[in-house]
């Protein structure tokens, strides 16, 4: 997440060197002596690191923090399938759906779908099964249960 903020953040540090080289000479003014341009850009390169500084380890620092907490989201996930429940459990927490709330069940060769709303669902990858035969039958085992809802 933090790389999209990164590349952004260098984009902006990037014109701020020719911004700066361009400005510089004119802060010196004409009855200054002007700076020779390597001490411009040598300036203007070390605003920018600086700056750079500035914005990065925010980024770095917010993207660890969210990570410690999305640990519900993408870490283990246990799912236990009963005739009267479908529940999803994480270290985080536990969710318990009634088949009857669950809207429909879908399988492709990539994942089975557990659809809850249009805007929520499980998702249980088919890397995540032994073989083809276990997805298989919990794909059948879900759909049968919710079918008897």
């Amino acid at each position: 997440m933090y790389i999209g903020n990164l590349l952004r953040w260098s984009t902006l540090l990037a014109v701020v060197p020719i911004f700066l080289v361009i400005v510089l000479p004119m802060i010196y003014g004409e009855n200054q002596s002007k700076p020779s341009l390597p001490i411009a850009l040598f300036s203007a390169a070390l605003i920018a690191l600086c700056i750079f500084l500035l914005f990065w380890l925010p980024i770095v620092i917010y993207s660890i923090i969210i990570q410690a907490r999305s640990v519900g989201i993408l870490g283990e996930h246990l799912y236990t399938i009963t005739p009267d429940l479908f529940t999803e459990q994480t270290s985080v927490n536990k969710t318990e759906s009634s088949w009857l709330s669950i809207k429909s069940v879908r399988m492709n060769k990539y994942a089975i779908y557990v659809i809850v709303k249009p805007y929520s669902m499980h998702i249980l990858p088919r890397r995540c099964f032994n073989c083809q035969e276990s997805y298989i039958n919990a794909y059948n085992k879900i759909k049968s249960c919710h079918q008897n809802a």
